[in-house]
């Protein structure tokens, strides 16, 4: 009888740390603005990167963020293209973008303006337009400030399938940085 009522007590125990770790049970989407003119907000945008989160584990310090999907638009004046990844690849040792937060259950933006590095294949949403392969890693600065309200300072790779050039490519560049945006209005 002792031996089942230790093992319920343990079993109660997972399970509360198991809900603990759920209980936050947030979302995000967090949208990266490539301008044509990295020190000028006011340039073209001529890209989006977007990461949609959710928050997956936690420590005392931090969130680990799974990455959902991640979403790459090119914006052009003939018509914009997205490309589109489910569950991609996160440089980390458990594939999640962990995040120190001052509040666990308040993540402010600028929190989120170092990506772990995000790479991998993401599919158009055009038909007959080719697969873009992709990397995007935040690069820490301290302080970390920019032209934008919030600014990120990202490298990143973006380069068509078969094609012999990138599309885009930038190195330790600021990068306008929001979260849970509005729609795209154009």
């Amino acid at each position: 009888m002792r031996d089942y009522i230790i093992l319920g007590l343990a079993s109660v125990c997972v399970l509360g740390t198991v809900s603990d770790a759920s209980a936050l049970a947030m979302n995000k989407t967090i949208r990266y603005t490539i301008h044509e003119d990295p020190q000028d907000p006011q340039s073209t945008v001529i890209y989006h990167v977007e990461v949609d989160l959710t928050d997956v584990d936690s420590d005392p310090e931090a969130i680990a963020w799974e990455v959902l999907e991640i979403r790459i638009t090119k914006k052009d004046s003939n018509g914009d293209i997205t490309w589109t990844e489910t569950s991609p690849a996160v440089d980390s040792s458990d594939g999640n973008w962990w995040v120190k937060h001052a509040d666990l259950q308040n993540p402010q933006l600028s929190e989120f303006t170092v990506p772990e590095l995000i790479d991998g294949t993401a599919a158009p949403d055009v038909q007959g337009e080719k697969d873009l392969h992709y990397d995007v890693e935040g690069i820490k600065h301290t302080p970390a400030t920019g032209p934008y309200t919030a600014t990120s300072y990202l490298t990143y790779y973006f380069i068509r399938d078969g094609e012999p050039n990138p599309d885009e490519e930038g190195d330790d560049l600021p990068t306008d940085t929001d979260d849970d945006p509005p729609p795209d209005p154009s």
